[in-house]
């Protein structure tokens, strides 16, 4: 005990370099020489374990090319963690208390808090993507080419974070069955071919449709619709497109198959636009708007002949991916965009007859809120209780929706990204358990990010996110 005390207090001011380095493009070549120069000492110091450390955690990290906060936590981790008295100072010093005694697993947990129960804690999931990736050095275009990188990104991170309850993603791209469009087909602009090769991917937003096509849409429905006008709107052929979707959902489904071997929960088995999204995508926001209040019965014609196509286009991906999660994307029906009279006629009917339809086949609907929805939040006393999850972006006050819809649907959310990226440990794990405090008193919340996790976001605060849930729990 005497010597690891020694090895431990005495190193801590050889390791001065890794606390006040300026991580960015020095950083690699920084790390590779603080590995260089001690490479050799672990045969003739007498604080060899701790340089054996050391050393083969620079080789690793270098190995992975993780970003620059991930470098400075792994390395720091592993240094405190090898003798006693410093695991003692990292478990301080990343502010991690006991955990909790878990007595659920991941899946009772999840039941428990769409359920409205208190779960032996609160369950926790960064929506992570884009920041998987740069955590483990890649850059976005590496992932976007090869699905095998992206999917390992997720998982390594997933693991380098500890675990959590569900994973938002098993990889960067989404489910959906070939030529069964379960969102507007837009252009999506990918890192390495049309963006640069770290840029994060982007949506091309354009009109898809004309207006005087609402017609059409009402006559043959939304499948039908894309059957005829996909090539048409795109230039590219509908076959080509519909082999693409089919292999990346048998990846999609192999990936399911390989986290729920390990016991890792993939958080939704389909997803789809709510109607009042699908059209914006498809006409655009500012196209799509003069419509609602120039052309309202076309475009209330067209959502009434399409709700039901998406709806069962859905369906069928669940019914191969076997995750009873659907995750519906509500965005621009909103009071941030518009007035109540416009969700009462364009969204809300059409989200009703989406949840009831999923609940219907045993679904949980998972209502992905980015924007503020609090004019919109005492419609959804009226959607059965218990049955969904209103998944806020931090937009939303998650405290005043707390007092509107909680102990009717379970409230997921909300560590913003600003704060994920620009704060302290400190300052996120405050806000966690403020969280776990208001929202989380009587079960029926997760603790999750505010929408996706930021790709810059710092590690260590994300690490900080998911040890709060498992350590607190809650006043009193």
């Amino acid at each position: 005990m005497r010597i690891q005390g020694v090895a431990f207090f005495s190193s801590l001011w050889c390791l001065r370099p890794l606390f006040f380095l300026r991580f960015g493009n020095g950083g690699i070549p920084a790390l590779s020489a603080f590995h260089r120069r001690f490479a050799s000492v672990a045969e003739v110091s007498p604080i060899a374990k701790v340089w054996k450390i050391l050393r083969d955690s620079a080789k690793d990290v270098l190995r992975k090319r993780p970003s620059p906060e991930h470098i400075r936590f792994s390395i720091i981790k592993n240094f405190y963690e090898c003798c006693d008295p410093g695991r003692e100072v990292f478990t301080a010093a990343m502010g991690r208390n006991k955990m909790i005694a878990e007595t659920m697993s991941r899946q009772e947990r999840f039941e428990a808090v769409v359920n409205l129960e208190k779960p032996d804690r609160v369950p926790v999931m960064p929506l992570m993507t884009a920041f998987a990736v740069r955590s483990q050095g890649l850059t976005q275009g590496e992932a976007w080419r090869d699905p095998d990188k992206g999917f390992k990104a997720m998982l390594d991170t997933f693991n380098d974070l500890g675990g959590f309850d569900r994973l938002y993603k098993p990889n960067l791209f989404w489910p959906m069955i070939g030529g069964r469009f379960c969102s507007t087909p837009v252009r999506v602009l990918i890192p390495g071919r049309q963006l640069p090769e770290d840029a994060l991917n982007q949506i091309q937003e354009r009109e898809l449709f004309s207006r005087d096509e609402y017609d059409k849409l009402a006559a043959v429905g939304w499948n039908a619709f894309w059957d005829e006008h996909y090539e048409k709107m795109s230039g590219r052929g509908m076959q080509r497109l519909t082999i693409t979707q089919n292999h990346l959902l048998d990846i999609y489904i192999k990936e399911v198959e390989t986290y729920h071997s390990a016991d890792i929960h993939p958080l939704f088995g389909a997803y789809v636009d709510s109607s009042t999204m699908a059209f914006s995508m498809a006409r655009t926001l500012t196209q799509f708007t003069m419509d609602l209040y120039e052309v309202p019965n076309k475009v209330k014609a067209a959502m009434d002949a399409s709700c039901d196509d998406l709806i069962q286009n859905a369906l069928d991906v669940v019914s191969l991916t076997k995750i009873p999660v659907v995750f519906i994307v509500l965005e621009r029906g909103s009071g941030f965009y518009y007035h109540p009279d416009i969700f009462e006629q364009f969204e809300w009917p059409y989200l009703q007859r989406y949840v009831d339809a999923f609940v219907s086949e045993g679904l949980t609907p998972w209502l992905h809120l980015d924007t503020d929805w609090g004019l919109n939040l005492p419609y959804f006393k009226e959607l059965p209780k218990g049955k969904c999850v209103a998944d806020l972006d931090g937009t939303t006050d998650i405290f005043k929706a707390n007092e509107i819809i909680g102990g009717h649907m379970c409230i997921s959310g909300d560590v913003p990204a600003s704060l994920l990226t620009l704060g302290t440990p400190d300052d996120v794990r405050k806000y966690c358990r403020k969280l776990i405090d208001v929202v989380g008193k009587d079960g029926g919340f997760m603790l999750t990010t505010g929408c996706e996790c930021p790709i810059d976001a710092r590690f260590e605060n994300v690490k900080i996110m998911v040890d709060t849930a498992k350590s607190y729990s809650g006043k009193g």
